[in-house]
């Protein structure tokens, strides 16, 4: 029998914090080291295309636009790398951007 009410409400709530624990522990991966390779690029590519119900959730709107943008001509070029690295850098809470007042700067884009 299929769970309805509360508990369903409850998985769901559990399912978006395991999968912002995932996008936050392959930001915090990327900007370990400081460097985006294709490789983690496209892991978070993949994220993004696998919790399309994820992104309506901040930050992963944020971090969904900014992949599309990236991806948009089938390259990842140098100022894609460095924008996202940036991006990525904040979400994770070791950019500049990690500071709450300046948390609506990560959003540059309004779509």
């Amino acid at each position: 029998m299929a769970e309805t009410g509360p508990m369903l409400e409850f998985e769901g709530i559990l399912r978006r914090n395991r999968a912002l624990q995932e996008l936050l522990q392959l930001a915090r991966n990327v900007v370990a080291d400081g460097v985006i390779t294709n490789k983690e690029a496209e892991e978070f590519r993949h994220w993004v295309e696998t919790n399309p119900d994820m992104s309506g959730v901040w930050p992963v709107g944020i971090v969904t636009r900014a992949m599309k943008r990236a991806f948009a001509d089938g390259e990842l070029a140098e100022g894609d790398r460095r924008e996202l690295l940036e991006l990525l850098a904040d979400v994770a809470g070791e950019g500049a951007g990690a500071r709450p007042e300046e948390w609506g700067k990560l959003d540059r884009t309004d779509k």
